[in-house]
């Protein structure tokens, strides 16, 4: 045996394994043992260093328990010409991380394992999130193991709910709140630099449908149904959410489209939809192991900014905000063995000290309930996983990712800002997107 240290969780689950061994050797006929089958399970690397060195350990402990099973690791980058044809070659390994909403277009195609099964062979679903297990779940199948997540919120700066005399609107729960707050705070001004805005969305051209998919579910809209691949937002709901957003464009309230990086940080901005990536860089306390450098340039001492769930913006809606983040994907040609694989990564995310890893050195959120982290329980981390309740994944329907960005969001950028009538824009975008739908009804 190795002498590296064992850990105690280890121990004890070895230690287990092999009383149970030994308990059933004594009631069973006495039989040549039979070794079990060595696999060997290849995992792409993530190239932080302390990743690197997390799973190296993880790997070694798992080994113990598991002597049978060896996991390699692959340093292969990211393929140049997609996903797809790197797993029809048959040189992906057999098993890489990357975004949850790529598992139907693989799943679809037969690239990838369906999870699902081993998931349940291992008793396993239903200690994951709900709202993430049901995010990754397409047509009954889920194709990835969920690794880890993000969300967004709305954070608030104080200090200009303050001087503009809000504060007991602070933070907004309703679209009524987010009115009055935009007309209390907002400064307009022909210096773009000079202006004060009451609400902002991290958009650019390219994303801005991203960010437009949580304001139609706050109105109660969607885009297309997973199983007909029916076109859904040809309705009431999403002109409702596209003349919320003209609104906010014609009256100033919002800074200008195509700006990722919004006058939040300039202290000139009262709230913005942002990401929990971001809470260890931006949000300090004694709680926080990294020192914040944010973005922040105010000429004023950066607050403690409020961060609070998305806005309810109608009545009888919940206050649904995006799911993103990512999983690990099992090519069906390079992975001969699934569960074993399900197993494994299962280990990763739910044993101390490997179930923080991507916490703590990726920001980003937790996917299980049988692992906690003492940084969850400070409320810049409590009030994400709290969101994670309500959440929609990012757009996982094949015809939707399509469509998206050739159909939608074109048409429906322009009615934000004024340059198209909303009627016209959605009857572009359905004229568009109905012939895509249909190659994907005909499948």
């Amino acid at each position: 045996m190795s002498a590296r240290k064992v850990s105690r969780r280890a121990f004890l689950k070895a230690a287990g394994l092999g009383a149970a061994g030994v308990a059933l050797a004594a009631c069973q006929p006495q039989t040549k043992a039979v070794e079990a089958e060595q696999i060997e399970i290849s995992m792409r690397h993530d190239p932080n260093e302390k990743f690197r060195q997390g799973y190296a350990d993880a790997a070694a402990e798992f080994q113990e328990i598991h002597p049978n099973i060896t996991i390699v690791f692959d340093d292969s980058a990211a393929p140049q010409g997609g996903y797809i044809p790197w797993m029809a070659a048959g040189t992906a390994p057999d098993m890489f991380r990357t975004a949850i909403n790529e598992g139907p277009s693989f799943g679809l195609t037969g690239m990838v394992h369906d999870v699902a099964p081993h998931c349940e062979k291992l008793d396993i679903i239903d200690k994951f999130i709900p709202a993430i297990w049901d995010g990754f779940k397409y047509k009954d199948s889920v194709y990835s193991v969920p690794n880890d997540a993000n969300t967004l919120l709305l954070w608030s700066n104080p200090v200009l709910y303050e001087e503009a005399g809000v504060a007991d609107l602070l933070p907004p729960k309703t679209w009524d709140d987010v009115v009055k707050v935009c007309e209390a705070v907002t400064v307009k001004d022909p210096d773009p630099t000079k202006a004060v805005f009451g609400y902002a969305i991290p958009t650019t051209i390219g994303w801005s449908g991203f960010f437009f998919w949580f304001w139609l579910w706050r109105f109660g809209g969607d885009f297309v149904t997973d199983d007909t691949y029916e076109i859904l937002f040809d309705s009431p709901e999403c002109r409702e959410a596209l003349e919320a957003l003209r609104f906010l464009v014609a009256e100033e309230y919002l800074p200008a489209i195509d700006n990722w990086d919004t006058p939040f940080f300039n202290g000139r901005c009262a709230s913005y939809e942002y990401g929990s990536w971001a809470v260890p860089r931006d949000v300090p306390g004694e709680w926080n192991d990294f020192t914040p450098k944010g973005p922040w340039t105010a000429d004023y001492e950066q607050p403690n900014f409020v961060l609070s769930e998305q806005v309810q913006l109608k009545e009888g809606v919940p206050n649904y905000s995006v799911f993103a983040g990512f999983s690990q994907f099992l090519p069906r040609l390079t992975n001969l063995h699934p569960q074993e694989t399900v197993e494994w990564i299962w280990y990763t995310l739910t044993t101390d000290p490997y179930g923080s890893m991507w916490l703590r050195i990726g920001n980003q959120l937790l996917c299980t309930t049988v692992y906690s982290d003492p940084w969850l329980e400070e409320p810049a981390w409590a009030v994400f996983m709290k969101q994670l309740e309500t959440t929609k994944p990012l757009g996982r329907n094949p015809a939707q990712l399509q469509f998206d960005g050739e159909c939608v969001n074109p048409n429906f950028m322009k009615a934000w800002l004024g340059e198209m009538e909303i009627e016209e824009a959605i009857a572009k975008a359905v004229e568009c997107a109905e012939p895509i739908c249909e190659e994907y009804r005909n499948l």
